[in-house]
């Protein structure tokens, strides 16, 4: 809570594919929720994938300005997931190789 988040760089599904973005561009002089899931289409993530969704209004009441979920999966993997779980308001972003989830010393 109220941690900078490390540089790294992280992939996202962009309109033309997959793109690499820096930490630091993504996140630079914003708040953000910055939540982890191990795996897309298993139990426990298949809930707090609609669980964050259903809360990004009340962050953003609260001042946050974008809500992003983190994992290895495979950026179409995750737009799949993201589909298949109605959670349309939260980004998510692909952790290749734990660059970031090392950083943060979450492996």
């Amino acid at each position: 809570t109220g941690s900078q988040i490390p540089s790294a760089s992280l992939f996202r599904l962009g309109d033309d594919g997959p793109e690499k973005v820096s930490t630091d561009d993504l996140f630079k002089n914003k708040k953000v929720v910055l939540f982890a899931f191990p795996a897309a289409f298993t139990g426990t993530c298949a809930n707090q994938l609609p669980g964050y969704n259903a809360k990004v209004d009340a962050f953003k009441g609260k001042g946050v300005d974008a809500v992003y979920g983190l994992s290895n999966d495979n950026v179409f993997v995750q737009k799949a997931f993201q589909k298949d779980t109605g959670a349309d308001k939260v980004e998510l972003l692909q952790d290749f190789n734990s660059e970031l989830s090392i950083a943060l010393g979450k492996t």
